[in-house]
């Protein structure tokens, strides 16, 4: 019998894409880490202005963690110091077919070893460019969202919660001894959500602001009235990174109040029923115990 030329060239055609699966998935595997340190420092350098590095990345294939150590934000030039804001460590549970989705849903992140720094130089603070670069962030138009996507390696995110401990700030500013003060953990509620992701930079722009703010509530009575206001100030400009928080926060407290006012309309309506129920099966009962009785 002759064999099928086509059947033969079929199959050749099968496992050349077989092949070129398996081997695509190899490379993803072997550069992964690679591409999560790439999409993180440079969402973050183009959140802030500043060069973001992370040392160390790791993504377990088997247990689904992803880990980061040694993240950090420079300082503006011209600033002593190496950081404006660094984190020992970075840790969420993460799956990893979830790193091929266009939109990443992370359950938790851990944020652990946190510390700010404020830090002045003739007159002016490292904590400006950072902020006012924020600021810009928050407020961006459609074509700079784009921009903002492909920098973060064209990847969105929902985030549940995020969970900062072992936190501080150092402040070191001109005419003042270098202090640091310990802040309290923090638990920041949800960014994004699956009708509308957060970039990269927004959520680099959430972490910072509220750490900024918690330094501002817990350190206020060691930082100068003018920084403290300029602060403030500053903090208020990021009020579009709070406002998408707060609709999609809303939006959960709504629809719980509404069921919440659903639930205890119907439960008011069964009540009635029962009780009107239970009055006519009485009456019926008395009404023939009655009728039983001598006239």
């Amino acid at each position: 019998m002759k064999k099928c030329k086509k059947c033969g060239k079929c199959k050749k055609i099968m496992l050349g894409l077989c092949l070129g699966l398996i081997l695509g998935i190899l490379v993803f595997v072997l550069l992964i880490d690679s591409l999560v340190k790439t999409g993180i420092e440079k969402g973050g350098a183009y959140a802030m202005g500043v060069e973001t590095k992370v040392s160390k990345v790791s993504v377990g294939l088997t247990n689904g963690q992803l880990a980061l150590d040694g993240l950090s934000i420079a300082n503006p030039k011209g600033f002593a110091g190496d950081h404006f804001l660094k984190f020992d460590h970075f840790g969420c549970d993460l799956k990893l077919t979830a790193l091929l989705s266009d939109t990443i849903v992370i359950k938790k992140i851990e944020l652990r070893g946190a510390e700010i720094a404020l830090v002045s130089d003739g007159g002016s603070f490292n904590y400006s460019k950072i902020l006012e670069n924020l600021e810009k962030i928050g407020g961006a138009e459609e074509d700079k969202k784009k921009e903002m996507h492909k920098a973060g390696a064209g990847k969105s995110f929902v985030i549940n919660q995020i969970v900062i401990s072992n936190v501080s700030i150092r402040v070191n500013l001109e005419g003042m001894v270098e202090q640091t003060v310990k802040l309290p953990d923090m638990t920041l509620p949800a960014i994004g959500s699956e009708s509308s992701p957060a970039e990269m930079a927004e959520v680099a722009g959430y972490v910072v602001g509220r750490l900024v703010e918690a330094a501002v509530q817990n350190a206020g009575d060691i930082l100068p009235a003018d920084v403290l206001k300029d602060l403030k100030s500053k903090l208020n400009g990021l009020k579009a990174y709070e406002g998408k928080i707060g609709e999609i926060k809303d939006l959960g407290e709504k629809k719980i109040n509404e069921a919440v006012t659903k639930s205890k309309k119907e439960i008011k309506e069964q009540i009635n029923k029962q009780t009107e129920k239970l009055k006519k099966k009485i009456d019926q009962g008395i009404g023939g115990l009655l009728d039983g009785l001598p006239r």
